[in-house]
């Protein structure tokens, strides 16, 4: 019974896996990190559920051989990277969800992806979020940050300053950071601006929730009190964002050591 259970859950996350690697290549024309492993490791328990009697068979007639010990240290290693996985996303989701926020005076909007004069939908999200703390505390201001990337007409900062300004911020709660290329630049950049212009160093940083564990500790990093605002990405790149954003923390941890 134990068994069929496991093949049947190895088949449901093979499916999740493949389908969420689809979903950002074939709508979005998004194809990071996290999207394209997912294609493989769908396909790989997809493939696990398919033969799993022949592969358990073939187990059981390999007792003693240096195949059999080295599929079972592959099988450990695979188990072990996943716990250390699970356990980066109980932190992300930590930092997101479970971080009480301060009531900060200094609102920091990290960029992303501009088209045109417009902000991408995962802008916007972080961009209504922002709008939405700046009405509720009219004596906050806004730090937007983000430079002009590749194919980009303008710089992240003046999209998203346009998009506050059109739905009722005042122009002198905003300013523009726009020099930055990457989180760490992002957090460094605007609390050298922050220092300069005098404001709260006590900052609410906005960013999607996958996001937000490594901005915070970037934000600290920059000798920042940082609480987060969660904003929520498009469900069909939940899983290819959150994975992407585990490699981008263990490359952080790999930085600190």
């Amino acid at each position: 019974m134990f068994s069929k259970i496991l093949r049947g859950v190895i088949g449901v996350l093979g499916a999740f896996c493949l389908v969420f690697s689809l979903i950002p290549m074939l709508i979005y024309g998004i194809f990071n990190i996290g999207a394209i492993l997912l294609f493989p490791a769908g396909a790989l328990l997809l493939g696990l559920m398919f033969f799993w009697e022949k592969i358990a068979a073939w187990h059981r007639s390999s007792r003693g051989r240096w195949t059999r010990r080295l599929f079972d240290a592959a099988a450990i290693l695979c188990g072990a990277g996943c716990i250390c996985v699970l356990g980066v996303i109980a932190m992300m989701i930590h930092a997101a969800y479970l971080t009480p926020p301060n009531e900060a005076q200094t609102v920091v909007v990290l960029g992303c992806l501009v088209r045109g004069d417009s902000p991408s939908r995962m802008l916007q999200g972080r961009l209504d979020r922002a709008l939405s703390y700046l009405q509720d505390h009219p004596d906050a201001v806004c730090v937007v940050s983000g430079g002009q990337g590749p194919n980009e007409d303008y710089t992240e900062a003046h999209v998203m300053a346009q998009y506050l300004i059109g739905r009722g911020v005042d122009p002198a709660r905003i300013y523009q950071e726009a020099d930055s290329s990457d989180t760490q630049e992002n957090l460094a950049y605007s609390a050298r601006l922050i220092r300069r212009e005098g404001l709260s160093t006590q900052v609410a940083v906005v960013t999607d929730d996958f996001h937000m564990f490594r901005s915070l500790y970037r934000a600290r990093e920059a000798g920042l009190s940082p609480s987060g605002l969660s904003s929520l990405p498009p469900w069909g790149l939940l899983p290819c964002y959150w994975l992407r954003e585990v490699f981008a923390i263990g490359e952080l941890v790999l930085e600190a050591l």
